[in-house]
């Protein structure tokens, strides 16, 4: 049967149906009288009890006039998400200088806000390289020297012992006549030389915008400065640009402060060894290079083999494959008040661009920090084992990857890995503002903004908030996921948990098509005090799946449409298209769906509607739309109990029809 046949017997069988009986919200279906006496926000139950339908109470702000729970965007502040009880809660960044603050309330560092010689942090604004101050002034930088003082300067003449009149030239000689715990103070100059240091001792250089070190020419140099085998070594006021690693820490304790590494070659900073710890502040790293041989890395910071780095206070900016990159059990980092942005595909073959990456059994916190602008994925996490946790944060606006236009995720966790997420904000991303896939692979959201995510660039698909895939279990409690595409949460052969929340505005593609609030299928999902509003097809569709759905509403689905499919993962062809499409919940292909206190409202077709589908439905109202209970095939729940109210006649109960009723749509191939 063609697709415009199959359509028209469903309007012509629809039409009939109404004609006969009358529409859902006509004269008919006024509730009785004792219903009207039950307070806002409840119905008549059995024995006439008043029983709560939908949502519980929630704030004084979201309680409509008809006494449910109807918390909204527009009664909060920019930055801010709606919850029930908790009134309006702020999430992502939220000490933002003012020079940051976008137009959504989020903040947003960019370079073109900051003039030259500065860095863009988050809650600091535009911060001098050379500190607040600026460069300090004397030939040593007054404050820089002490008791003792091994003192360097490229320009003096040689010969000298160290002394403040007596300068050696070079940072080797300083090093190794300075003391075990002692201090290296470097006057302004290019320093073009392999730096080792190999004993406790700080390095502090007049300012980063004056004293710069290179590393040399050979070709054979680990990076223009190595620390090994040591322990409580600063260093600070320099600047690294030379064709080399920036700085590298091998089983050794670091402080790297107020520096810039600029132009490095391969790596920007590296630390290794279990026996590492490193400590970033105030520092600058920007425009990492690949290497020349292989055209690979140019990450701003590694951290590998059980190596831990806190990164505080600092960007990275402009480098590329990764912004910061963790590797390997044991192996700890922490980003923390940062900016990782603009990070640019590898230049061989035009993929990655990550703005953090975990791997391999490290982990990461990323706390009070912004990801913008990377490529591929904001933050990604893989393997068993591997765990990161982002905790006031902002990762908006990442780019597609480049060699083939899909992606663009904002996070990313898949093969076992482990996320965290809290009062955290993903906008404006790409395909998935999250992305949990794998067995093993686990995801824990809370008190978050999932918002405005883009269609990908490759074929205007997807564009969905949250997607929860192949066997990963995800829980999701007090958050927003509002404005997506498609679909505003996606479970598909997994595990959901999903409570106290909100998906609203999910709208459809460019075609039309979809626009569904919340999809489970196969798998299962316990959903609990959940407010769907405003979807584009479907509110909530269960699909071959297992669920519960509890204490949640279901409110204004608009009319879309949805196409069926044939054809292998990545090659599906559309066979069909059905348009008019506005359920509100939506049960199919044998799924079993244990519905309770749940309320559908303001739908455009069916109110609750169960094709080859079984369950229970208890406390179960359903006002508006043409139908308010479709049930068409077997198993179909049966809708008698005293506590249902389809606005209380047989009248808007359609059974055995054949009206199209959607399907999920294919899951993107990466």
């Amino acid at each position: 049967m063609t697709t415009q046949a199959f359509a028209a017997r469903s309007v012509v069988r629809a039409g009939l149906f109404l004609a006969a009986w009358g529409s859902c919200g006509g004269a008919a279906s006024e509730p009785p009288p004792s219903a009207r006496a039950c307070p806002l926000g409840s119905m008549v139950g059995p024995d006439d009890a008043c029983i709560e339908v939908g949502l519980p109470a929630c704030a004084a702000p979201f309680v409509a006039a008809d006494g449910s729970c109807q918390p909204s965007m527009e009664r909060c502040n920019n930055g801010e998400i709606p919850g029930f009880a908790t009134g309006c809660t702020p999430v992502g960044v939220l000490a933002c200088a003012a020079v940051f603050v976008g137009a959504d309330g989020h903040c947003r560092p960019a370079l073109d806000a900051c003039g030259p010689g500065t860095s863009p942090l988050p809650s600091e604004g535009c911060v001098p390289i050379d500190g607040p101050a600026g460069c300090v002034v004397g030939r040593w930088g007054d404050g820089l020297e002490e008791s003792g003082a091994v003192h360097v300067d490229v320009a003096a003449a040689s010969g000298g012992d160290g002394t403040a009149d007596g300068p050696f030239t070079s940072l080797a000689a300083a090093i190794a006549k300075a003391p075990s715990g002692g201090r290296v103070v470097v006057a302004a100059g290019e320093y073009d030389e392999a730096v080792v240091i190999d004993k406790p001792l700080s390095l502090a250089g007049r300012c980063p915008s004056r004293v710069t070190l290179r590393g040399g020419s050979d070709p054979k140099s680990l990076a223009i400065v190595v620390v090994r085998k040591t322990s409580d070594v600063v260093i600070e006021g320099v600047r690294f640009q030379g064709p080399h690693v920036g700085m590298l820490v091998d089983d050794a304790s670091a402080k790297l402060r107020r520096a810039v590494v600029e132009g490095a070659v391969g790596f920007g900073i590296v630390a290794l060894g279990s026996a590492t710890q490193v400590d970033i502040d105030h520092v600058l790293v920007v425009d990492t290079s690949p290497r020349a041989g292989d055209q690979s890395y140019g990450r701003a910071v590694e951290v590998e083999l059980g190596a831990e780095v806190r990164l505080a206070s600092s960007a990275l900016l402009g480098n590329r494959e990764v912004g910061a990159f963790a590797s390997g059990l044991g192996t700890r980092l922490t980003v923390e008040a940062s900016f990782v942005g603009a990070t640019q595909p590898n230049a061989d073959e035009k993929r990655l661009g990550h703005g953090v990456e975990v791997a391999e059994g490290a982990s990461a916190r990323i706390i009070d920090s912004v990801l913008l602008g990377n490529h591929e994925h904001g933050v990604f996490v893989a393997q068993p084992g591997t765990t990161a946790t982002l905790e006031g944060c902002l990762v908006t606006d990442t780019l597609p990857r480049a060699s083939q236009g899909d992606f663009g995720r904002g996070l990313a966790v898949q093969s076992g890995g482990r996320a965290t997420v809290r009062a955290s904000a993903l906008v404006g991303n790409r395909e998935h503002g999250i992305l949990v896939t794998g067995s093993g692979s686990d995801l824990d959201v809370e008190g978050t903004l999932v918002s405005g995510t883009l269609s990908r660039a490759s074929d205007g698909r997807s564009g969905r908030g949250i997607e929860i895939t192949d066997g990963a279990i995800a829980a999701i409690a007090r958050s927003l996921v509002h404005g997506n595409r498609e679909i505003g949460i996606d479970s598909d052969g997994s595990t959901l948990t999903l409570d106290a929340s909100l998906v609203t505005d999910t709208g459809a593609l460019d075609d039309g098509s979809y626009g569904v609030g919340l999809l489970v299928n196969r798998g299962s999902a316990t959903v609990r005090q959940v407010l769907v509003r405003g979807s584009a097809t479907v509110g909530v569709l269960f699909s071959g799946s297992t669920a519960t759905l509890e204490r949640s509403t279901i409110d204004g689905v608009l009319e879309g449409a949805f196409h069926e499919y044939d054809g292998l993962a990545g090659m599906e062809t559309i066979t069909a298209t059905f348009d008019g499409i506005a359920d509100g919940l939506v049960a199919v292909a044998g799924a079993t769906v244990n519905a309770t206190d749940v309320r559908v409202r303001g739908v455009r077709r069916g109110g609750v509607v169960f094709e080859a589908s079984g369950g229970l439905l208890r406390g179960v109202r359903a006002e508006g739309g043409r139908f308010c209970l479709v049930l068409q095939g077997d198993p179909k729940p049966d809708p008698s109990d005293a506590t249902n109210a389809f606005l209380g006649t047989d009248a808007n109960l359609l059974t055995d029809g054949t009206l199209p009723v959607p399907g999920p749509p294919p899951i993107p191939v990466d």
